[in-house]
């Protein structure tokens, strides 16, 4: 299994990368679907998932979405946001998490993170993404929850 972690939403090197590689989604649709993944507070514990349809498996970019540990799911998503991703071949899901206030308290937007993971695994072959190919990355908390998540253990439950 391997888990990457990058704690910026576009590293500097992606734009170049796209503009020498060229389009690599040619011919390729974009799926776009929301999904709950936990059972705590399922208005929070959303993703978004934009795939890339193909006959084989793509890798996949979990883009955390947090800011001083707040998280809200978006109203509509916004596909173009991840077209250089997708360029590249990337499918992208972008994970919320419970916001910390006086009723959740760390680490729960860790372990929201890491059930979100665990949920992305258990549909990898019907959304034809490689579950051994997951990039995690953030901005600000988001970037610390990828770093836990991505060098913690495997704290979420199953359930």
């Amino acid at each position: 299994m391997r888990l990457s972690i990058s704690a910026s939403v576009l590293p500097p090197g992606v734009l170049l990368l796209v503009l020498l590689l060229g389009n690599n989604t040619l011919g390729r649709e974009l799926q776009i679907t929301r999904h709950t993944y936990g059972n705590e507070a399922p208005e929070a514990q959303v993703l978004d998932a934009h795939l890339l349809a193909g006959e084989k498996p793509s890798p996949v970019l979990v883009q955390i979405i947090s800011g001083g540990w707040n998280s809200n799911p978006p109203k509509r998503t916004v596909a173009e946001q991840y077209d250089a991703y997708h360029k590249l071949g990337f499918s992208v899901i972008s994970v919320c998490h419970r916001s910390i206030n006086e009723n959740v308290a760390w680490p729960a937007p860790a372990a929201d993170v890491a059930r979100a993971i665990q949920f992305i695994r258990m549909h990898a072959a019907d959304w034809k993404i490689d579950p051994d190919r997951i990039s995690i990355t953030g901005r600000s908390s988001g970037g610390h929850i990828a770093m836990m998540v991505g060098f913690g253990k495997d704290r979420a439950n199953n359930e």
